[in-house]
């Protein structure tokens, strides 16, 4: 019965408030001055995270400083570009000021429906980091951060801490092509790093190590008694992460990955699942591969990914395995080497560069100084104008940059 009455004496106290606005409202408007008006309800919008009713006003205030009808259905006649732009801009601000405000209350549904208009990613994300988000929350955070690409990086965390390392690969999986490339490597790094620290935290227990101990030091310690005490995680979340970092480029996760490579090749056979070419022998061939781009066994790793490519004749792994032999050589820095390589129509065979989606474009490639005269020379002989076109252009606007 006292809940129920509290709740009706609030619902009176709201209209009495509101009454009270009302009059106050009417009295400014009735001696000309709306802009008043327009803030005393957008401060008492506020007040109660009515944020809806708030970015209204918001756009109301608008107009009326650039001096555009408050309130109209369809774009007056007379309202020039610049004024526009001015419109535009404000409106960006006070969906950003609402998103905010409903973030930082846990309504993360609710502010990405003012977030999403917002051409401001850092303040974005921002706004998303800083949400005190419950289970609901949550859900909905993973999946406006990973299917909205609104913060990949956030959503990964948050999923692995939710939902599990099995279905965070399978988000992943499932979103990682929509991906801009920087998000692509957050995202993936998050699963390296969680992977890592998971299998780290199960050997040192079994291993009767210190709490935190990494497993690159126990490993170093000890490989046969961390091999005798494994698996310490699915082996297929190891072989799933092994693949989804091969892009990496931070030093300190690539370390991970080879320290997990190494692990992984310290699983018992029947666990070593193969992998997908060039990976087929996935713990030794990701050992090798991570190893190069940390700058070790380089003639190994070229011989692996780069010149044995007759070994697949001419079925679909061919070019697979060559587009990953140019990224290789590419992500570390050696870009005529990677150039050569995707020109190199003998190598190709009957496959087309770019068609599996692995490595730079060439005319990515044709950025860098170094890769020019080759990139060029292949559209020439190609008799592709654009391309050709393209690639010399694309060097000179990366240096005007």
């Amino acid at each position: 019965m006292k809940a129920g009455m509290s709740e009706a004496t609030k619902q009176t106290d709201l209209q009495l408030a509101s009454q009270q606005l009302i009059g106050e409202v009417s009295h400014l408007l009735d001696v000309g001055n709306s802009a008043a008006g327009l803030e005393k309800l957008a401060a008492y919008f506020q007040s109660t995270s009515q944020f809806d009713r708030l970015f209204e006003v918001r756009k109301m205030q608008s107009r009326l400083r650039l001096g555009v009808p408050v309130v109209y259905s369809s774009r007056p006649a007379h309202l020039d570009d610049e004024t526009q732009r001015e419109l535009e801009k404000d409106l960006a601000a006070a969906a950003l000021d609402c998103g905010q405000k409903l973030a930082s209350l846990g309504d993360i549904a609710g502010a990405w429906n003012y977030l999403r208009a917002v051409d401001d990613t850092l303040a974005v994300r921002a706004a998303l980091e800083g949400s005190p988000l419950d289970e609901e929350g949550t859900h909905a955070a993973i999946d406006i951060c990973l299917n909205h690409q609104a913060h990949p990086e956030l959503g990964m965390k948050l999923a692995v801490s939710k939902l599990g390392t099995c279905t965070s690969i399978t988000l992943f999986d499932s979103i990682h092509t929509m991906l801009a490339p920087e998000d692509l490597l957050a995202a993936a790094a998050v699963l390296v790093r969680h992977l890592y620290n998971e299998i780290s935290t199960v050997a040192a227990q079994r291993l009767s190590q210190p709490a935190g101990t990494a497993l690159s030091v126990m490993i170093e310690k000890n490989k046969i008694a961390v091999s005798h005490s494994s698996p310490h995680a699915d082996p297929s979340h190891l072989s799933s992460v092994l693949r989804i970092g091969r892009t990496q480029t931070d030093p300190a996760v690539l370390k991970q990955l080879l320290t997990l490579s190494e692990y992984a090749e310290l699983l018992p056979e029947s666990l070593q699942y193969p992998g997908d070419a060039p990976f087929r022998a996935m713990a030794t061939q990701h050992h090798l591969w991570y190893s190069a781009l940390l700058g070790k066994r380089w003639e190994e790793a070229e011989a692996e990914f780069c010149k044995n490519l007759d070994r697949y004749g001419d079925s679909p792994d061919r070019i697979v395995s060559l587009e990953y032999g140019v990224l290789l050589l590419w992500s570390t820095a050696r870009h005529s080497a990677a150039a050569h390589l995707a020109t190199n129509k003998l190598a190709l065979g009957d496959f087309e560069y770019g068609t599996a989606n692995i490595a730079p474009h060439l005319i990515q490639m044709a950025s860098h100084t170094t890769a020019v005269p080759i990139i060029a020379d292949y559209y020439r002989l190609d008799g592709d104008v654009l391309g050709f076109a393209l690639a010399r252009l694309s060097h000179c606007s990366s240096s005007i940059r």
